[in-house]
């Protein structure tokens, strides 16, 4: 497996099934920054929750490899806007696919996660909270190998092949982050876009820290999850 891959849980409890199916994530356009740090080569968890009789248990899926970096495609795939049934909710993506060197059909329980974090193994995913509050969960690769490795465990025995994905045509279609508002002082449409463009773009992350542009040995430079802060006037 490739040294430089990042990891990354997916955070799904409903549409799980669907992106399995066609090989996609998708979220909406003010979540679009939690897809933009994810790139191809990158290797992927889905959360997603199950009924068992009357009790709902938290499971965990994968691994998966992400095969595009992020596009827009509206094409319904999990839920249609109210606005308009012809568009989906989710319509910035990427493309994923089991992957090949681990093929794991059979889920982790999420309690295994939480033992994890007991143990102090897992330190990006504070509580429950950030499994409601965003999309994508940014793992150090410590963490995602440590994961990757139980679902290892949990798969001795072959597994089904890979299957083909509904979504692997989906054209890739490019987004302009450059979407302003304002007059003579243009701002950013959403932070979402601002986020995204320096997530796309991180020499001028490195140039705002006051850094040379990229790594050298005596730095690097990595964006894990980005978090809501308060600013002065009430704005997040």
């Amino acid at each position: 497996m490739q040294a430089d891959r990042n990891f990354h849980l997916f955070v799904s409890p409903t549409h799980f099934k669907k992106c399995h199916e066609y090989g996609l994530f998708g979220v909406s356009e003010i979540k679009m920054n939690e897809l933009a740090n994810v790139h191809i080569g990158d290797i992927a968890f889905f959360y997603t929750t199950e009924k068992f009789g009357s009790r709902t248990i938290g499971q965990i899926y994968g691994p998966y490899e992400i095969t595009s970096e992020l596009f827009y495609n509206d094409e319904v795939v999990w839920e249609h806007t109210e606005k308009d049934p012809a568009k989906d909710k989710y319509p910035f993506r990427i493309k994923l696919k089991l992957l090949k060197e681990h093929i794991c059909s059979t889920p982790i329980s999420m309690q295994k996660l939480w033992d994890l974090r007991e143990e102090d193994k897992i330190k990006t995913i504070m509580d429950s909270s950030a499994l409601i509050n965003k999309a994508v969960c940014n793992l150090l690769p410590g963490e995602g190998t440590l994961l990757l490795q139980s679902l290892i465990q949990a798969n001795q025995s072959p597994t089904e092949e890979e299957p083909s994905y509904l979504g692997c045509g989906l054209k890739e279609n490019e987004i302009d982050l450059f979407k302003f508002r304002g007059g003579n002082v243009k701002k950013f449409k959403m932070e979402s876009y601002l986020e995204s463009y320096l997530l796309k773009n991180p020499s001028k992350m490195y140039e705002l820290n006051g850094f040379p542009a990229g790594t050298t040995d005596k730095y690097q430079m990595a964006v894990l999850n980005q978090v809501r802060t308060y600013v002065a006037g009430g704005s997040n």
